[in-house]
């Protein structure tokens, strides 16, 4: 990123792992550019300090092992220092923890600037951050963060999005219908949604960040803070900061199960309410297909005019 900060630790590698999938290649090669010929302007140079920000504490947590324990002829070695000492465990991880959770909150810094200043960075329409996707239910952060209590909410669904296409096919089309739901989805890209789209959309939203949020606390980290939690990289240690900390299994089988449960009965709800209102002119896709229910359609009484009970009423 410029020649001062390539000195630190590991900074190639944070810039690759915590930086590039944010601004991508095509903007981070015009800032380096700009910078080499010292034609940065006053928005490169905002832009460069946030992108700064967001490398530098990650380098020095990818690098902070190899400070404490160097690879040596002899194998691993300690080193000790006259006149200082080595950090006891705790102090160690709340460092480490600090450095992570600051890189964190520089990389949600950073794509609200990028978002709020889409005109002056045009080359950033190509980064992986805004890769096309097929899933317009909940389109970015801004979305999502209506949806459920979220910390930095457009770094988290950064993280989601291959997730989100998870639910596409394994949750919401299974009820929806293939059809239905692909004929939505492009309704919403093209912004010509129908007054009965619009009137499930709300829950269908709700319905697919609550699924979210379960598959994402099988597959990544959850951290709990307050009433809002994120989702990390990377496992934190064992010493919590600021009363940050690992879900353990009992938080994370209540938030699972409440999640799944909100978003199976939100599912009813929008499935009841497509039942009945689908017709060859609403909801037509939904109305042809397999996962149409006609909510009219007389189901089969058991006959209980023999069944004596065992409870007397006379």
């Amino acid at each position: 990123m410029s020649a001062t900060i390539q000195a630190l630790p590991g900074i190639a590698f944070a810039e690759e792992k915590y930086l590039l999938k944010i601004i991508g290649d095509e903007l981070y090669n015009e800032l380096q550019d700009a910078y080499d010929h010292d034609e940065l302007t006053t928005d490169d140079i905002a832009l460069l300090d946030k992108c700064r920000a967001v490398i530098v504490p990650f380098a020095f947590v990818e690098d902070a092992a190899f400070k404490q324990v160097l690879l040596s002829d002899n194998g691993f070695v300690v080193l000790e220092n006259t006149g200082s000492r080595k950090p006891w465990k705790w102090e160690y991880n709340n460092a480490i923890e600090g450095m992570m959770q600051r890189g964190y909150s520089n990389q949600e810094i950073l794509i609200r600037y990028l978002k709020q200043n889409t005109g002056t960075f045009s080359a950033w329409s190509s980064s992986p951050y805004n890769d096309a996707q097929n899933f317009f239910i909940i389109r970015d952060g801004g979305d999502l963060q209506g949806l459920v209590a979220l910390e930095q909410p457009h770094r988290v669904y950064m993280g989601l999005r291959p997730i989100f296409a998870a639910i596409a096919e394994n949750y919401l089309k299974p009820i929806l219908s293939e059809e239905y739901y692909e004929a939505l989805n492009n309704r919403i890209k093209n912004e010509t949604t129908t007054q009965y789209d619009d009137n499930i959309l709300p829950k269908l939203r709700l319905a697919a960040a609550r699924i979210a949020m379960v598959m994402a606390s099988n597959e990544q980290n959850v951290v709990f803070s307050g009433t809002s939690f994120t989702i990390i990289d990377t496992r934190q240690h064992d010493t919590i900061n600021e009363g940050k900390t690992n879900a353990n299994d009992t938080q994370l089988s209540r938030f699972r199960n409440q999640h799944k449960d909100q978003a199976d009965a939100l599912m009813d709800k929008v499935k009841c309410y497509m039942n009945k209102m689908a017709s060859n002119a609403i909801f037509s896709e939904y109305y042809t297909s397999d996962a149409y229910t006609d909510p009219n359609k007389e189901t089969k009484q058991i006959d209980n005019s023999n069944r004596k009970g065992v409870f007397a009423l006379n």
